[in-house]
């Protein structure tokens, strides 16, 4: 394949790797990591955190109501660190969220963080997690999501789980 270096490039995650690299990047060599990149505005890095949010909540959406499924562990790990920032304007890496999660979250949702977070650090097998309390857990961080920004996330689950 080629690559168009004429056309517009965009990159939804930039905003999100800049903020991270400058709150926690080390720097080697060179310039320090603040005179190379640039401050990053919240809105923008909060939408960028967002997007991949929104897409796990369709993708948990439409999966199974019922019965055990493979636990999605960059969608429930990604909807934790989402939260700390949204909640506490905290960065934090998937493994850091997870734990913020475990702390702040409702204990009903432990189980799923719990199977995302073992599942992640390998300290467990690939998990399985309750199919009905997934979706709840995804309704309820994309609902905080929403109310912290302003938006409206289109519900696609096939009926209520909440």
């Amino acid at each position: 394949g080629t690559i168009d270096f004429e056309g517009a490039q965009v990159d939804g995650d930039l905003a999100a790797h800049i903020v991270v690299t400058r709150a926690r990047g080390v720097c080697l060599y060179g310039e320090p990591i603040a005179v190379v990149f640039p401050d990053v505005p919240r809105e923008a890095y909060l939408n960028s955190i967002t997007v991949d949010a929104e897409d796990s909540y369709r993708a948990i959406s439409r999966g199974a109501d019922a019965g055990e499924c493979a636990v999605p562990v960059y969608g429930v790990l990604n909807f934790c660190r989402v939260l700390a920032f949204v909640e506490e304007c905290t960065i934090t890496s998937k493994l850091e969220g997870a734990q913020w999660g475990l702390e702040h979250l409702p204990p009903e949702y432990r189980p799923v963080i719990e199977t995302a977070l073992l599942t992640y650090t390998g300290a467990g097998e690939t998990g399985a997690v309750d199919a009905k309390l997934l979706k709840q857990f995804a309704n309820f961080a994309q609902a905080r999501i929403d109310q912290a920004t302003g938006r409206r996330t289109v519900n696609v689950t096939k009926h209520d789980t909440a």
